[in-house]
């Protein structure tokens, strides 16, 4: 059985994985180290190396915003880069929605695109090596604006990433360093000056994007002819000059999972139990998987996309208590006059109180030709961190009779475990986490249910709206860890629900958040026979104290982010709702609960180290 051993515990501020530079978790190995870095304190924000990389700008992304104020930039000015002109209008748009009361009319935003040439070391075989641009939003360099422009960043996750920015930086100073100046776009200066400008027709374009996945032989290939070459035979990185084939491969691994979870499961047709069955594999190949640059950005285009195809710009409704950003998502890029509905429960009450506005919603529009009462409804399932997986037959009913669109984020939940396809017009995924495993690279997908009543008019959307944003290195690295993706779900199960068990029962622990003890029957009703109930759990303890102090000494690695390879617990309402705990408690969550992601490590080790850790907690520290 594959297993990992318990990393050592980091120094605060420390990547997770360690020395590892494009790791996308952080190390805040005290309880304490959570609060200060969420109020700011130089003790960790001046020790921080390493970030999720939506909250935190890596240091080839801060460098390479350096190099464009220092060639682009006014006095008083600062900038932000993104992967494509349309996420910089985007941005924008974003920024004058929401910049600060106070900001004066003059203080605008501006988009400058910067070339980025051929590599003239590289091969010239290397798909990298060809121009392309980047976009800068420059904006007034106060602290409120910064915050603002971030803000987009964080919630849309139209990133580029580390390595993006790491290779920009590489040609830059590689051509600087043999030409008489800096590095400067091929696009004239006035066009640059204006806001949201794109590069003149006959300037490179840009190859990392296209408006419909990358098209190479074979794509409307059967899921099963996978290359053993890429496949199976080496445990090492895909050749970059591969990379438009590992997107490919991410896309048809994504879709085979989807629709053969386990290939060695014989599934009825004549059953009508979706959880038996997969109704919609004889339809679903690579083509309805697109990839993104982050599970955040999945979101956001699927909820773009659903504005598109339904030319209705809302309100959504979001089901559950969610990941904080997806809420966030519904909440400010919809429209101003119809704001998204949060059931925030998730459960009982919450599906009475949705069936209520979707009827008074629709004896408002009696006799007129108004939209349907919803645009969309979001869940996750289950959900995270209280790990509630909803009905989702009744929402599908629902959605049906009213006439909007499922989204599920089956993050937590993941292809292997559970078929939330046949209730959704759309699964969203953060591949980051258990699809990726190592926690050194970032990426999202969507799948279009083809036999989703909004399948064309969602697709034509994509036609319109897609743009390949993921960067090739990432491709490759995504695809090399996720070889083993559907061995190691079965290892992560099963530690999962052993440390679950053991919990379940320990006298410290008032509650566990778990599908197998936390709505069951729902979690059940779309569970494989084969699949299992994840790698997720999350726990509350007897007391403050108490839970400081097993948070202080379990010896495991520490920091936000999940799904990783290695055991990694966070207290999760501190880092995420920080701010605004007493909203979060008033839906169940705590904010003494402690969030875990368990690994692959031996199981006797790993609930060694939870009775450990556990035990220690009970001893009083001395007085002071």
């Amino acid at each position: 059985m594959l297993t990992v051993p318990l990393p050592a515990i980091s120094e605060p501020g420390m990547p997770i994985p360690a020395n590892v530079d494009h790791a996308v978790s952080v190390s805040l190995p005290m309880w304490q180290d959570n609060i200060d870095y969420e109020e700011g304190r130089p003790r960790i924000s001046e020790k921080m190396v390493s970030g999720y990389p939506r909250f935190f700008y890596h240091k080839a992304i801060k460098e390479l915003c350096r190099y464009l104020e220092s060639h682009y930039g006014a006095p008083g000015e600062a900038c932000l880069v993104l992967p494509s002109s349309q996420v910089a209008k985007q941005c924008q748009a974003f920024v004058t929605r929401f910049q600060p009361a106070d900001t004066p009319a003059s203080a605008t935003t501006r988009v400058v695109t910067h070339l980025i040439p051929a590599h003239l070391q590289l091969p010239s075989t290397d798909i990298r090596n060809q121009p392309f641009h980047i976009y800068a939003v420059f904006y007034p360099d106060t602290t409120a604006m910064a915050g603002t422009v971030k803000l987009f960043w964080q919630h849309s996750g139209e990133i580029i990433s580390s390595r993006l920015a790491a290779y920009c930086l590489r040609v830059i100073h590689g051509t600087a360093s043999g030409s008489d100046g800096p590095v400067r776009s091929a696009v004239p200066p006035s066009s640059q000056a204006q806001g949201g400008s794109s590069p003149s027709s006959n300037s490179p374009s840009e190859p990392s994007v296209s408006k419909t996945p990358r098209q190479v032989a074979g794509d409307d290939a059967p899921i099963e002819d996978v290359s053993d070459y890429l496949e199976f035979r080496y445990g090492r990185n895909t050749d970059i000059q591969l990379a438009n084939d590992c997107k490919l491969l991410l896309r048809r691994r994504i879709a085979a999972a989807v629709a053969h979870p386990h290939p060695d499961h014989h599934y009825l047709a004549s059953t009508t139990d979706p959880a038996n069955t997969s109704p919609h594999s004889p339809l679903l190949t690579a083509e309805q998987v697109y990839l993104f640059p982050t599970g955040m950005s999945a979101i956001y285009n699927a909820h773009r996309f659903l504005q598109h195809a339904r030319n209705q710009m809302g309100p959504s409704a979001c089901f559950g208590f969610p990941y904080t950003d997806t809420l966030k998502i519904l909440q400010k890029f919809g429209d101003t006059n119809s704001p998204c509905h949060f059931f925030g429960l998730g459960e009982g009450p919450d599906y009475e109180a949705l069936e209520t506005t979707l009827r008074e919603a629709r004896q408002k529009q009696s006799g007129s030709p108004s939209p349907a009462p919803l645009l969309a409804l979001f869940c996750e399932c289950p959900s995270n961190p209280l790990l509630k997986t909803p009905d989702l037959p009744r929402l599908r009913a629902l959605a049906d009779e009213y006439g909007f669109a499922i989204v599920v984020d089956e993050t937590i939940g993941n292809f292997i475990n559970i078929n939330s396809m046949a209730y959704a017009d759309v699964i969203v995924s953060s591949l980051t986490k258990v699809f990726s495993g190592d926690s050194n690279v970032m990426g999202g997908s969507m799948v279009i249910n083809p036999q989703s009543r909004y399948f064309g008019p969602l697709t034509r959307a994509a036609e319109t709206l897609y743009e390949d944003l993921y960067w090739c290195e990432d491709a490759v690295f995504m695809e090399r860890n996720s070889r083993t993706f559907r061995e190691r779900v079965q290892v992560i199960n099963e530690n999962a629900e052993r440390l679950a068990d053991m919990l379940n029962q320990h006298p410290l622990v008032t509650k566990i958040h778990y599908p197998k003890y936390t709505l069951r029957p729902f979690y059940d009703a779309l569970k494989y026979p084969q699949g299992g109930y994840g790698g997720l759990l999350s726990i509350e303890l007897v007391s403050e104290a108490i839970t400081r102090r097993f948070y202080d000494a379990i010896c495991c690695a520490k920091g936000p982010s999940l799904g990783t390879n290695f055991t990694l617990i966070s207290p999760y309402t501190i880092l995420a709702h920080y701010h605004e705990l007493d909203w979060a408690e008033s839906f169940g969550v705590s904010r003494f609960l402690i969030r875990c992601s368990i690994g692959m490590e031996h199981a006797d080790h790993l609930l060694a180290a939870f009775h450990s850790a556990l035990d220690a907690a009970t001893v009083e520290e001395p007085s002071t």
